[in-house]
């Protein structure tokens, strides 16, 4: 082997070594590229300016919040309960043959030749040939009511709904005077003892006057109300006297619904 062979042998292990070196690294750089752009997302595709103008986006029109109806006995209630009524009457109309009675009370003789709903007017043939025209203002209630449908829609709607008006009154003070009674019969009630039946004011009150209070003894109590709620008592009960006797005597009084006391008597020894 020369000497020139010799030399390029030496220079050529350390550029080998490098490499090894260096592939392991280049290998992992490469297989880590590759991983980064299949897990990267998709590009979005490319937008080219147009002059077309876009269509803003148009949201449907919401829809109105369901109203409630409006609650009974309500002014907004009877008048929409009176254009229902008026409407039915509407539906229902038919002309009836009537005599043209004027707002005066006079009587126009002849025969009706033409009834005109939207002018409100109605056409009469006198005796003579001649034709009047009438309009609905100038005729007395009961002639407008049998000719023209508004009016007759009207005192229908108006009729029924003083019925329904004056039921509903009707209705709402039978239940006040239901709500009252109840109240007071309770009020009433509280008055009473639950375990003897005794009248708690009236206990309280004979309890004041008695020379011993102890001996105190209730035996019965009966009692009616009037309509005023005022209650009557009769009250049987024993009790000792001055001289230590256990005596019978009934008081007999009145009270208010609160229970207070109105008036008092005894009776007995």
């Amino acid at each position: 082997m020369s000497g020139t062979e010799k030399k390029r042998k030496g220079c050529l292990k350390p550029s080998l070594i490098l490499l090894l070196i260096l592939a392991p690294i280049l290998a992992f750089q490469v297989h880590r590229d590759r991983e980064e752009q299949r897990n990267r997302p998709p590009e979005p595709p490319a937008v080219t300016a147009t002059n077309e103008p876009v269509a803003p986006s148009v949201e449907p029109p919401a829809r109105p919040a369901a109203q409630a109806p409006p609650k009974e006995g309500t002014p907004a209630y009877w008048k929409a309960r009176y254009e229902e009524l008026r409407r039915d009457a509407l539906s229902s109309f038919e002309p009836q043959r009537a005599p043209v009675q004027m707002a005066s009370g006079r009587i126009v003789k002849g025969v009706v030749s033409n009834i005109a709903q939207d002018s409100k007017t109605v056409t009469v043939k006198t005796p003579s040939g001649a034709e009047a025209e009438l309009l609905n203002t100038t005729l007395a209630p009961r002639t407008r009511v049998a000719f023209f449908r508004d009016d007759f829609a009207s005192m229908k709607a108006q009729s029924v709904l003083r019925k329904e008006v004056a039921a509903f009154e009707a209705k709402q003070e039978k239940e006040i005077a239901e709500a009252v009674d109840t109240l007071m019969a309770k009020m009433i009630a509280d008055s009473f003892s639950q375990w003897d039946g005794s009248h708690r004011n009236l206990v309280k009150t004979l309890k004041l006057a008695m020379h011993d209070p102890s001996s105190f003894e209730h035996v019965k109590t009966r009692h009616r109300v009037a309509e005023d709620w005022t209650v009557h008592l009769e009250m049987d009960f024993r009790n000792k006297n001055a001289f230590g006797a256990l005596v019978l005597q009934r008081a007999i009084a009145e009270a208010d619904a609160l229970g207070n006391i109105l008036g008092l008597k005894l009776e007995g020894p």
